[in-house]
This record gives structure tokens, C-alpha cells and sequence, in this order.
């Protein structure tokens, strides 16, 4: 018996990394899993890899700065599963460095939309989706940039 049996996660960026590592962790501990990224090749073989495991798990291609997308990946795992109670807001990238001064602003508008645009839009569309199922977990990753 896993920690999360019974349990529907919804994980952006989850074709590598974390967010991948996260998917097959979840899926041992027995919570069906919708994988989201623009990875699709990635995120097909991170499925195999969750059912390899003997859970549930589907694959939606997700562009987490587009607001219909994130919608779709929560009403994914609500129609496939019945439920959302987990949401990771892990999706990244590594984003704009440099002086301010020589920053482009659409530079600086691409990293917030995938850092910061991505939590707001998985808390908007999951927190519905939790209360009808009595409660339920967001994480969200911080990036590395915020740190001094």
C-alpha cells in the first residue's frame, strides 16, 4: 500500500527531470498521474516508465504559459481519474540572466510567464478541483534565480 493510493496528480514539466522523477515516484506510491510538458517524445516515455510501475498515468502536451493548456491538463485528470488531488507546479526554465539594463523585456516577460504564470494558472484551475474532492496539495518549484 503507497502513501498516495488512491490520489490524482496533475505535473507539469514532467518529460525530465524533477518533474519525471516526481511522475514515477507519485506512480510508486499509487496515485494516477497526468504528465504534462512540451516534451511529448519525453513525457510518452515517462508514462511507459509510470505504468511500468503498475499505475496510471497519461500524457498531455501542455505549454504551461498558455492558459487553456494548464485548464486541459486539470480537466485531463478530473475526466481520466475522477478527481485532482495533487497539482506540482514544476515546470522551468532557466530564464533571463544578466544586467537589468540589458535584459530584453520580452526576455524578462518569457521567464515570468513559465516561473511565475505557471503557479498562478495551476492554482486557479486545481483549487476548484480540490475542494470538490475535499481538499488536496499544490507544490510549486522556486527557481534558483530567486536566491542572492
Amino acid at each position: 500500500m503507497g502513501k498516495l493510493d488512491g490520489k490524482v496528480a496533475v505535473i507539469t514539466g514532467a518529460a525530465s527531470g524533477m518533474g519525471r522523477a516526481t511522475a514515477l515516484r507519485f506512480s510508486k506510491e499509487g496515485a494516477a498521474v497526468v504528465l504534462t510538458d512540451l516534451n511529448s517524445q519525453g513525457g510518452e516515455q515517462a508514462v511507459a516508465e509510470c505504468a511500468a510501475a503498475g499505475r496510471r498515468a497519461v500524457f498531455q502536451r501542455t505549454d504551461v504559459t498558455s492558459e487553456a493548456d494548464i485548464k486541459a491538463a486539470v480537466d485531463r485528470a478530473v475526466k481520466e481519474f475522477g478527481r485532482l488531488d495533487i497539482t506540482f507546479n514544476n515546470a522551468g526554465v532557466a530564464g533571463v540572466l544578466g544586467p537589468i539594463e540589458i535584459v530584453a523585456a520580452q526576455d524578462w516577460d518569457r521567464t515570468m510567464a513559465v516561473l511565475l504564470r505557471v503557479a498562478y494558472l495551476g492554482m486557479k484551475y486545481s483549487i476548484p478541483e480540490m475542494r470538490k474532492a475535499g481538499g488536496g496539495s499544490i507544490i510549486s518549484t522556486s527557481s534558483v534565480a530567486g536566491l542572492p
